[in-house]
């Protein structure tokens, strides 16, 4: 029995061991019954899931605070269906986060800001295709970019083009 500990326990260190550190990112939600689309169909759950997924790429040694201050999703409710019915994309709905956020390393503030994060083009873009099925795909692309430009040099990997400098 205490063998069988031991050796779990082994196990349980070497995993943890191999797994890299990532850093701290915390998501709220600021007003979130005033949002222009308040949490449509859960979005705001998904949002905050993609937000700390893209925190976690950057340096651990960073805590990166995200709040939410609206959420105005692409397209807009068909009139008389309901917030689960898929949304109408008419080319003049463009999704629109607005945040604001703080890094910080060791308590103190290295970065920080108010952003209205918006793409009027985003039913132009190749890179996202209607086909896909996830209904924020447009918000998670805006997100992304958004997010490569706010916080490139403070990315984990080396990769970053702001690290090879």
């Amino acid at each position: 029995m205490r063998m069988t500990l031991q050796l779990a326990l082994a196990a349980l260190t070497a995993a943890l061991a191999g797994t890299p550190a990532q850093s701290a990112t915390e998501v709220s939600f600021v007003k979130p019954e005033r949002f222009r689309d308040a949490d449509v169909a859960g979005a705001l759950g998904e949002i905050r899931r993609h937000l700390e997924r893209l925190g976690g790429r950057l340096d651990p040694a960073l805590t990166l605070r995200i709040a939410v201050l609206d959420v105005d999703l692409a397209g807009r409710e068909p009139f008389g269906q309901g917030p689960l019915a898929p949304r109408i994309l008419d080319g003049v709905s463009w999704p629109s986060i607005e945040v604001r956020y703080t890094l910080t390393r060791g308590g103190k503030v290295i970065a920080s800001g108010k952003d209205q994060i918006s793409d009027r083009t985003f039913d132009m873009r190749p890179e996202i295709t209607s086909s896909s099925s996830d209904p924020l795909r447009y918000e998670k692309a805006m997100l992304d970019r958004w997010f490569e430009r706010q916080f490139a040099a403070y990315r984990a990997d080396q990769s970053s083009p702001a690290r090879r400098r």
